[in-house]
């Protein structure tokens, strides 16, 4: 989240989770990184105070509860001291905060094909196995899967499984085909599933 605040002294923009401070010619470096923790820890603040501090920002986040405890996943952008700073401190962090820390530099790669970004949502009863046959149908069309979520819930005493995915699917591939794939792949398993064009 990026709040701008404005200093009615100064009359001067400021970014509250940090600013970006990449000079001219500079290539813009990333980190992702995932952590554990308790619910009522304030790991995120202490992310975001970190990313500010060097002048880097977080440009992406999820926060999920699960149980007592929280996941959060972040990638933070800034200039490469700055992400080198970050990466040098996160050990300190999670070792202040008792939490489980894990993080990677993330370099976009050159774009040599182009994708059509599409939303998958699925509604079945949960049985075993029947995630995997999801995953394994999607995996074998070749599609990149930007965005996962599965979520079960009980309805009249019958276990329902709902997932929610965004998938790239090749530019130069048949969309008509797949679509048509999906929607028998569906049928034979006793599927809800909408597959659409994100909007």
């Amino acid at each position: 989240m990026r709040l701008l605040i404005k200093d009615k002294k100064k009359t001067q923009l400021k970014l509250l989770f940090g600013a970006i401070n990449v000079s001219k010619g500079q290539q813009m470096e990333n980190i992702l990184i995932t952590t554990i923790c308790k619910s009522d820890t304030n790991t995120f603040n202490e992310l975001a105070k970190l990313a500010g501090k060097y002048d880097c920002h977080i440009s992406f986040s999820h926060v999920y509860t699960l149980g007592l405890d929280n996941t959060i996943t972040a990638q933070v952008a800034g200039n490469w001291s700055g992400i080198a700073k970050i990466e040098a401190a996160l050990p300190a962090l999670a070792k202040s905060l008792d939490i489980e820390v894990v993080y990677k530099r993330s370099h976009q790669e050159k774009v040599e094909r182009y994708f059509l970004p599409y939303n998958i949502e699925i509604v079945a009863v949960d049985q075993p196995g029947v995630v995997h046959e999801i995953t394994e149908f999607f995996t074998s069309l070749e599609v990149f899967t930007q965005y996962l979520v599965i979520l079960t819930s009980m309805h009249q005493q019958t276990p329902i499984l709902k997932i929610q995915m965004q998938i790239d699917l090749p530019a130069d591939n048949n969309i008509a085909d797949i679509r048509e794939q999906f929607l028998i792949f569906c049928d034979e398993l006793n599927l809800d599933g909408i597959m659409e064009p994100q909007k």
